[in-house]
């Protein structure tokens, strides 16, 4: 008989559509048409910035004890104040804690927290709260919730409370061009007494999402016992997770799989149910198969604009070699450090008898854990990022939200949120729909569906020509592009169309952020063409020059340093700059000559500039 799946996802649009039908494999696509009307008559929206914790805590009991009850009171469908308020708890701690322990004893990875709806609030409609107190999540997803909350008409108050940044962190971040903060080991860096709920988030996003060195950590940890069990006589080797979480030991365990140095590993429950059985290990590090296997992982997680690991069969594995010494440049001075400190105080056991094995892992582990995890990193940050930027921004809540998921008239005011009416005296006023426009919608339709596309290369002409025909409604291209790079960190069409609209505060960060990306997967000639259309001023594209002169661009070549040296004359940088890429140039002529006595010392300046 006829086999049908039924696929449910909390998001939607035709990238996860794509994704949930390959994850079937050959079902027919009989997608429903999907209800993109998340406009309801009856709610509204609030977000309250505070500077401190002690301000968040007191901002959460006046809102709920007095400022909710009254606006709700003063429509008429709410007379009745709360008889006990719910205590505030910070809903970051026992996150940021670690690793939480369930009843069983199971060790599970920390959720963030969701949206709260309140069931305190009474009255003779029953309306409803729904009150966010962190900068989890995103735009759609408090537009999704309210949306389905206010079904059948329902009133819906919307309250987000958010513990902001300081001015001098928000005014660090955009000078070091980063949405990353400067905090570490929760202290900020700003002198406050506690984080922020942006410090907070990012250290939430570092413990989901550990970078290179932190997974090479973990890697050599799990190596070190592996090697324990060995010397043992264990057979099957054995793994106990009682002081490491299970997903930290799967996920590396499973790095070395990739790396061809485990066949098989699992957890048999029958015996024990924090202890990893291990098979076909091997005691030393073969580096052809590890290139091998990292080669074959970053072909089939291709993120890159270009599928530059796809397009292409590996022949001795060049680019493979040169991206294990982008990352020993990146990462290996911390491990080296980190090896040093661990070996000394006990805490690796076999490193001085297989040093080699321990160094490759730290070569190789970081590059293939940064693969994926970096994508999810980056688009974290940009989550983060655009959500504290929208709670910030002066324009309508709702058109803002609206916007993520559809183009909307930019006029347009709902009357029924902060920046409408910044006193929230709605009272019982009729709330006007956004308009509806044809125009707008089949743009919309198209833009969509070449952004996630990938079957259509970037072409500036094509994006130039959308951002000239929306004309005047452009932010809904620039929040459309901020929500695709949410998901599609390295989406050229989405960086550059951020790019273009840029807002001045941020402008330098998104030109930055096209160039790190072309820089990264796409030739030199790609990369100068996007450097020579980037039309802003002169410091963002010193900036982006500075990008360019770098030993792990494309243009770490003869020709791409002759490139550079004609740029820098005609940008009019400074003149030690222009002597030092013309000295780089020199020596590449002469190294190109026939100075067979000198070639060596010509080869030591070279490798010296």
């Amino acid at each position: 008989s006829a086999l049908s799946a039924l696929a449910l996802t909390g998001e939607f649009g035709d990238r996860i559509r794509k994704d949930v039908l390959s994850l079937l494999e050959g079902f027919r696509d009989v997608t429903p048409p999907i209800r993109t009307d998340f406009y309801r008559p009856r709610v509204s929206f609030q977000a309250v910035a505070v500077d401190s914790f002690q301000k968040k805590t007191e901002a959460y009991h006046t809102l709920l004890s007095r400022e909710i009850p009254q606006l709700l009171g003063e429509e008429g469908i709410f007379n009745q104040m709360p008889e006990e308020l719910p205590a505030y708890q910070d809903p970051y701690a026992r996150f940021l804690e670690g690793f939480q322990g369930s009843a069983d004893g199971e060790i599970t990875e920390p959720k963030t927290p969701a949206i709260t709806t309140y069931s305190t609030l009474t009255g003779p409609e029953k309306p409803h709260l729904l009150f966010q107190t962190t900068l989890d999540g995103d735009k759609e997803t408090w537009l999704c919730r309210a949306a389905r909350t206010g079904m059948e008409e329902n009133r819906v108050h919307c309250l987000h409370l958010v513990d902001s940044p300081t001015p001098a962190c928000e005014a660090d971040m955009l000078n070091r061009r980063s949405r990353i903060p400067a905090c570490a080991d929760r202290i900020c860096a700003f002198e406050r007494e506690d984080l922020c709920d942006y410090g907070k988030q990012h250290h939430l996003i570092l413990k989901r999402h550990p970078d290179g060195a932190s997974a090479a950590v973990q890697a050599l940890q799990v190596l070190d016992r592996l090697l324990g069990s060995h010397a043992a006589g264990d057979s099957p080797l054995k793994i106990t997770c009682d002081d490491l979480n299970r997903g930290a030991a799967a996920r590396a365990l499973f790095r070395l799989s990739v790396l061809g140095m485990v066949e098989l590993f699992y957890i048999d429950f029958r015996e024990a149910d924090s202890v990893f059985k291990v098979y076909g290990f091997t005691e030393t590090m073969n580096p052809e198969a590890a290139a091998v296997g990292l080669y074959g992982y970053l072909q089939k997680n291709d993120l890159s604009p270009g599928k530059k690991y796809l397009s292409h069969i590996p022949d001795g594995m060049p680019d493979v070699a040169a991206e294990l010494d982008r990352s020993r440049r990146l990462f290996g001075e911390p491990l080296r450090a980190w090896l040093r400190t661990a070996s000394a105080e006990g805490g690796l056991h076999h490193l001085e008898d297989y040093p080699d094995y321990f160094q490759g892992v730290a070569d190789y582990v970081p590059l293939l854990a940064d693969q994926v995890d970096g994508s999810m990193r980056e688009t974290a940050y940009r989550r983060l990022w655009n959500l504290k930027r929208f709670l910030q921004g002066a324009e309508c809540r709702y058109a803002g939200l609206l916007m993520a998921v559809r183009a909307t008239d930019e006029d347009w005011g709902c009357g029924f949120c902060d920046r409408c009416v910044p006193d929230l005296a709605f009272g019982r006023a009729e709330q006007t729909p956004p308009p509806e426009s044809l125009f707008l919608e089949e743009l919309e339709k198209r833009f969509q569906s070449w952004m996630e596309n990938e079957a259509v290369g970037f072409e500036s002409d094509a994006a130039d020509r959308f951002i000239q025909d929306f004309g005047d409604a452009y932010a809904n291209l620039r929040t459309r592009s901020a929500r695709t790079l949410e998901y599609d960190p390295y989406n050229l069409k989405a960086l550059y169309v951020a790019r273009e609209l840029a807002q001045p505060a941020e402008g330098e960060m998104d030109a930055l952020d096209l160039m790190a990306v072309v820089l990264r997967d796409l030739p030199r000639l790609q990369a100068v063409r996007f450097y020579e259309t980037f039309r802003g001023d002169a410091g963002v594209k010193r900036a982006q020059f500075d990008l360019m002169d770098d030993v792990h661009s494309p243009f770490n070549s003869p020709e791409g340093e002759q490139w550079l040296f004609r740029e820098a004359r005609e940008a009019g940088l400074t003149e030690e700059r222009i002597d030092f890429l013309g000295a780089r140039e020199v020596l590449n002529t002469l190294q190109r000559t026939d100075l067979t006595p000198h070639c060596a010392r010509l080869s030591q300046l070279v490798e010296e500039f």
